[in-house]
């Protein structure tokens, strides 16, 4: 059996904000989009994951939910920017 190893970087964020802590950044429209065609793109390739790691930042765990895979995913704690 093959493995393989996806590794992938979240949809495009949101800016709007700009003094907003990086890690509860959200994905912009054009993020939103492109992680549900990322998703489609995935399943038609049938590249589909056992299961995920992932930050647990706003953005990448709406770029997790857009690509609708199914599979477990593993949240882990990321780094937050201290407030000065």
């Amino acid at each position: 059996m093959t493995l393989r190893l996806i590794l992938m970087r979240h949809a495009k964020s949101s800016w709007d904000i700009p003094a907003m802590d990086d890690h509860a950044r959200p994905l912009n429209a054009r993020g939103d989009k492109s992680a549900r065609a990322l998703g489609d793109w995935l399943r038609q390739k049938s590249y589909l994951p056992d299961t995920a790691l992932s930050s647990d930042s706003v953005r990448t765990r709406a770029t997790m939910a857009g690509l609708a895979l199914d599979c477990p995913v593993r949240f882990t704690p990321g780094y937050t920017t201290p407030t000065p």
